[in-house]
């Protein structure tokens, strides 16, 4: 079953429907941008875009929890649009799927339920210090791209847990990295059938620790 949003800001915006199984269609009704100016909590149901091209903007912390999950479309298709998020958690059970074009984070990027990434790219912008963190993007939740955007000041993300990208690692700006700052932390790039790259950025390790980067 549907219910339907027809709006395109919010501060605050949290969906609690029912059941799992309820989908809320969002319709935007200004330039096919929808915008949180607060947060995003999708407790229960499914965030399931109109038109595949719409983008979203939260500014605050985007949370999907274990009932809850982003990103199908109408059309039954991922989403196309660009996707922005001051910070994006996925919780225990939540599932998250990915727009094909661009998944933009300022923030700490945070998964513990199901991420698909369906060709897209999901960067990790620079708005305010220098390091973050992301954790959970590996195995059958694998990225495709991975982008560090250091445009706008020095962004560095760190590595909690293994990280997995099926395609590439690119960066931006001034001094783009990713921080092996975990012992035992493994990069993975590229699938049995895809060599991926990386180019030519910045890999932080410590000196007293043991990383790993590998091919699939």
């Amino acid at each position: 079953s549907h219910s339907y949003v027809q709006e395109s800001d919010f501060y605050d915006l949290e969906l609690a429907m029912t059941s799992a199984g309820v989908k809320i269609r969002c319709f935007d009704t200004s330039a096919s941008l929808m915008s949180v100016f607060g947060d995003l909590i999708i407790t229960e149901g499914t965030y399931e875009f109109n038109t595949a091209s719409d983008d979203l903007t939260v500014h605050g912390t985007a949370t999907i929890k274990a009932d809850g999950r982003f990103g199908t479309t109408y059309a039954g298709t991922p989403p196309t649009g660009d996707h922005s998020f001051g910070t994006l958690t996925i919780e225990s059970g939540g599932e998250y799927d990915a727009t094909d074009a661009n998944t933009i984070v300022y923030g700490n990027i945070d998964n513990s339920g199901t991420f698909t990434h369906n060709d897209g790219t999901l960067t990790n912008t620079y708005s305010s210090g220098r390091y973050k963190t992301i954790t959970g993007f590996s195995g059958s939740s694998s990225l495709y791209n991975f982008d560090v955007d250091a445009t706008a000041g020095e962004r560095q993300v760190q590595l909690i847990a293994d990280l997995d990208v099926d395609n590439d690692i690119t960066g931006q700006g001034s001094y783009p990295g990713i921080d092996m700052n975990t012992d035992n932390v493994i990069l993975t790039v590229g699938t049995t059938s895809n060599a991926g790259s990386i180019n030519g950025k910045y890999i932080y390790g410590v000196a007293s620790q043991t990383h790993t980067i590998q091919a699939a």
